[in-house]
């Protein structure tokens, strides 16, 4: 498990958890993300990620579909099933963004479903306004 801090503080601007099988992949967006003042945590799969997301309480997870030990939709669904962690937007991620894969990830919890590539710059404006969505206080 790797974790590194963004520029704003212990969280940074938040504290996003990041699960994928591809080191380049978790690099590059654990990266950009530290480089826009989020803290990142990153893991390389499904297992791992449903157990940091139960240890340091994320303001977003972000999972790959394809891991192994755990796949994405798996891991959301236990990650939505535990009281402590219901809360957090999980965002999966996919190199095969077929219809059924995405209505699975959305099922299981997921607040959202991208294809990859999935540029930083867009993956981190989704982040951020998953985060502002999370923060608002309720009506």
């Amino acid at each position: 498990m790797n974790t590194v801090e963004g520029d704003g503080g212990a969280r940074g601007a938040g504290l996003i958890l990041i699960a994928d099988d591809t080191f380049d992949t978790r690099e590059l967006y654990g990266l950009y993300l530290t480089q826009h003042g989020f803290a990142v945590q990153t893991v390389a799969d499904g297992e791992a990620a449903v157990q940091a997301a139960l240890e340091s309480h994320p303001d977003v997870i972000v999972l790959d579909l394809s891991m192994p030990r755990l796949d994405g939709i798996a891991a959301t669904r236990r990650v939505k099933s535990q009281p402590e962690t219901h809360h957090i937007p999980v965002i999966v991620v996919t190199a095969f963004p077929h219809r059924a894969a995405q209505q699975g990830a959305l099922e299981a919890g997921a607040d959202l479903f991208l294809g990859k590539p999935c540029l930083p710059e867009d993956l981190t404006r989704h982040v951020q306004r998953l985060i502002d969505r999370s923060r608002r206080p309720a009506a």
